[in-house]
């Protein structure tokens, strides 16, 4: 991140800060509170979807070709702007927002100085400031200044403005320069990674007509009918090949598979029986590991049985499980985790139920063959290309 922000929970450096910013934000990602918040993830995730393709296919045909990149974009940002701001962004209903642009910018930037920091200094020295940077403070700023007028507000926001400043809460207050610079860094992640994460699952599936075909057939089984959507918990109870699935795709097409750098600690280590100094940089490829033989079998076969609870037990899936890195893991593991499991499930049990979803007949091209990038998160180079689904409805 530029540092013209505060330290956040990603991009500190220190690990007191990292503890106390966790302490401060993952009731915010507790299952918990997950749970009492899911009726507004199934609002944009399911409802949203539904009203919006139900709507195309009334008036258009009975079939109808959608680019799901971009679609999982703009519903995984309507989702974080109304947990994160209580903001309703309709970005699904009017297939864009101003957002979009600036968050793709900065995705761009950010890259950029990964590979040349420096550069993270050149608006400064031109006696300018990042102007998507600068959009997305201001962001940050309304909606802590609008917050502050509305009471009864239950959201990531409030949750960082109440830190400390509540009866019986230990917590560290948060200042606004530091509320900013978590706003930025949950717009940022809470967009790119699930929808990267469902966009790569969807491409897996539809290029594996087995695995969809046997995906959307537990589905139905276990929801014959579309009264109601499929929960979460649902989902965990009953649909076991659903989240197998998830999770293979995530090993196989991580959505941030490139490295992950920490600093070896004061005094230095032992790794890998090499010492390494206090001090240095150590990454760790999390795409490499997952495609690594001595860490998972077959691992470059679309296999989602390796993560069915039939197998949890077996010594091979205790171990290969302990090399899945999609969150990375321990203490500085993901804090969206939860968030992107719940997000992924509902939306995938309820598309998959409510509707048929197919490779356009044009499309001839295998997943392997899909370009894709890393830019922070990796996702496909040509989406209007490589990401058409054809649509239509499931006679449930």
């Amino acid at each position: 991140m530029p540092r013209v922000l505060e330290p956040n929970a990603f991009s500190t450096r220190s690990a007191e800060l990292s503890t106390e910013r966790r302490k401060q934000l993952a009731p915010g990602f507790s299952h918990r509170h997950l749970s009492d918040m899911e009726d507004r993830i199934i609002q944009c995730g399911v409802t949203n979807v539904q009203r919006k393709l139900d709507s195309l296919l009334e008036t258009e045909s009975e079939r109808v070709e959608i680019q799901y990149f971009k679609w999982f974009s703009l519903i995984a940002l309507d989702t974080i702007g109304v947990l994160g701001f209580g903001c309703e962004f309709g970005a699904l209903a009017s297939e864009t927002h101003e957002l979009v642009s600036t968050l793709v910018q900065i995705r761009i930037f950010s890259y950029i100085t990964m590979a040349l920091p420096w550069f993270k200094k050149l608006p400064t020295l031109l006696g300018r400031r990042l102007t998507p940077l600068t959009r997305l403070m201001d962001f940050g700023r309304l909606a802590i200044a609008q917050r502050r007028k509305q009471d009864g507000a239950v959201d990531l926001l409030q949750l960082m403005l109440d830190s400390g400043r509540v009866p019986g809460d230990k917590r560290a207050p948060m200042g606004d320069a530091q509320i900013v610079s978590e706003t930025i860094l949950h717009l940022i992640a809470g967009v790119d990674t699930t929808s990267a994460g469902l966009t790569w699952t969807t491409a897996l599936l539809l290029h594996n007509p087995k695995v969809l075909d046997r995906l959307v057939a537990e589905i139905r089984t276990a929801f014959p009918a579309n009264d109601k959507p499929i929960s979460f918990e649902e989902c965990r109870q009953s649909l076991p090949y659903l989240s197998a699935v998830i999770h293979e795709s995530l090993r196989i097409l991580s959505p941030a598979p490139g490295m992950l750098p920490r600093l070896a600690p004061v005094g230095g280590l032992r790794l890998g029986g090499y010492f390494i100094p206090g001090g240095t940089w150590i990454c760790c490829a999390i795409g490499a590991v997952h495609m690594n033989p001595s860490a998972f079998s077959s691992p470059e076969a679309f296999d989602p049985d390796r993560f069915m609870p039939s197998k949890a037990n077996s010594v091979e899936a205790l171990a290969e499980r302990q090399n899945m890195l999609a969150f990375s893991t321990g203490v500085r593991a993901c804090l969206g985790r939860n968030l992107a499991l719940v997000e992924m499930h509902v939306v995938l049990a309820n598309l998959l139920r409510n509707y048929n979803l197919c490779l356009p007949e044009k499309n001839t091209r295998g997943v392997f063959d899909i370009p894709r990038k890393t830019l922070m998160t990796m996702n496909p180079t040509f989406p209007d290309r490589d990401c058409l689904a054809v649509v239509s409805k499931a006679q449930v």
